[in-house]
C-alpha cells in the first residue's frame, strides 16, 4: 500500500505544478508512467483526500483549496 500512498504524493506535486486538472487522469499516467486503472485510483485517492473534487456534470475535476494556494513555488 505504501507504493500507491508514495504515488498519490507524486500525483499531488504534479498537479500542484500544472496548475490546473483538465486531463488530470491522462497527465497522472503519463507522469507516474502508470496504467488508467492506477491513475484512476490514484484520483480516487486524492478526492477521498479533500485535495480535489468529484468529476462535475462535464467531467471537470477541481482543486478543493485556490490554485493559488496549491502552486509549488520554484525555490
Amino acid at each position: 500500500m505504501t507504493d500507491i500512498l508514495e504515488q498519490v504524493e507524486q500525483a499531488k506535486y504534479w498537479l500542484k505544478q500544472k496548475g490546473e486538472l483538465s486531463g488530470c487522469s491522462s497527465y497522472v499516467q503519463r507522469k507516474l508512467q502508470c496504467g488508467y486503472n492506477r491513475a484512476c485510483t490514484i484520483l480516487d485517492l486524492l478526492v477521498q483526500d479533500g485535495f480535489i473534487t468529484e468529476p462535475d456534470a462535464v467531467g471537470t475535476r477541481h482543486f478543493r483549496v485556490p490554485v493559488s494556494e496549491t502552486k509549488v513555488s520554484d525555490q
